[in-house]
């Protein structure tokens, strides 16, 4: 016959495994809950960068692809290219969180393959090849060479217009 002794250590036992499950499934449910909260932060910053560029003119010309590359200062850039070049980093900076999500789980997998779309459709705007270039410190090395493929990749399928400029 088991002791009392014996029958509290097996029903505290109990009590801490019933606990540690009950806290797996608490942390999973809100790992959920936070993933889906990054993926509308991830369409929030999607949706935002798109009304910027509706109501900015200056934004407008990202999309007049050209294959010349600029050849300038940051300095030397008119207003209205700095205006595209510091949208261009708040593109790159988005698409790095939304790759980093993607990687780390945060947010799903396929939310990456939207934002690469995107770049993609940029690859063919000089300011946005020589934004990557003049912010390439200021980002992984791992996300820029991810980005330099992209636009390559996007030149090489006739994605963009650059190719036939």
């Amino acid at each position: 016959m088991l002791d009392s002794t014996a029958v509290l250590n097996w029903i505290q036992s109990g009590g801490v495994l019933a606990a540690l499950i009950f806290t797996a499934l608490e942390v999973r449910a809100r790992r959920k809950e936070q993933h889906f909260r990054n993926y509308l932060d991830g369409i929030g910053g999607f949706i935002e960068d798109t009304r910027l560029l509706v109501e900015n003119k200056d934004l407008h010309s990202l999309y007049n692809y050209s294959s010349e590359d600029i050849a300038k200062s940051y300095e030397e850039l008119s207003d209205a290219q700095k205006s595209r070049v510091h949208y261009c980093d708040l593109i790159i900076a988005r698409c790095e969180t939304v790759w980093l999500g993607s990687e780390d789980g945060w947010v799903p997998k396929d939310e990456w393959n939207y934002w690469k779309t995107w770049v993609h459709q940029l690859a063919g705007s000089p300011d946005f090849r020589w934004t990557i270039e003049w912010v390439a410190d200021d980002y992984s090395e791992e996300f820029i060479a991810l980005l330099r493929e992209e636009i390559a990749e996007a030149v090489a399928k006739s994605e963009c217009p650059r190719k036939n400029s």
